[in-house]
């Protein structure tokens, strides 16, 4: 996670450390010379909310970075100045798809260079357009080369939720490679609450 550069997806039962992975990744795009914007997604709210007041007491406080949510109450220009003072962007998915609409004009979005993807088990049709415009532009940027920065860079995706059935199909759609050491998921069977499976037959 904080030795390299390339995609990774984590499903992991909860309150085994998902955020400490977010973290470690954010550390590895912050602390490089080429390193730009941190974008997090979270599925609701509340999560938001919960991250931002973590990382206030201790990104913000002891490390000096700068973090801000996305008011969508707010104007795009509003929102682009806010964004631009930035080092980490936290937002929902409903939020990011009306912000992310028109991302090759809006240039400060184009300073992304890692997206976190948090809660991936409760993918929306929202979090999926999301997810798939994210893919869009890595794939139509490829590197990204930032004012002042010395090399163009690579947007990293990180992706993060409980075990699914199908992470490697979420995995592949994220860009991870499933041969590089970048994909981790639990059985589903390893959660707080265990799934029982079963097949009702109808005559």
């Amino acid at each position: 996670m904080y030795q390299s550069d390339e995609s990774v997806f984590i499903g992991a039962p909860s309150g085994s450390g998902h955020l400490t992975c977010a973290e470690l990744a954010i550390f590895r795009e912050l602390q490089s010379e080429d390193g730009g914007k941190v974008l997090y997604i979270a599925a609701n709210t509340l999560t938001c909310e919960a991250v931002l007041a973590n990382w206030r007491d201790r990104l913000m406080k002891e490390l000096g970075l700068e973090i801000t949510t996305i008011d969508p109450a707010q104007s795009f220009p509003e929102q682009a100045a806010a964004m631009q003072k930035a080092d980490i962007i936290l937002s929902t998915p409903s939020v990011w798809e009306t912000v992310s609409r028109r991302w090759r004009t809006r240039k400060v979005l184009h300073q992304i260079t890692l997206c976190i993807f948090d809660q991936l088990h409760l993918l929306s049709p929202t979090y999926e357009v999301v997810v798939s415009r994210s893919r869009l532009i890595q794939s139509e940027l490829r590197e990204v080369t930032l004012p002042g920065k010395k090399s163009p860079r690579p947007i990293r995706i990180l992706g993060l939720a409980c075990p699914i059935a199908n992470g490697r199909d979420i995995a592949q759609w994220l860009g991870v490679s499933l041969e590089a050491g970048s994909y981790f998921n639990f059985a589903p069977s390893a959660r707080p609450t265990p799934i029982e499976k079963s097949v009702q037959t109808f005559d």
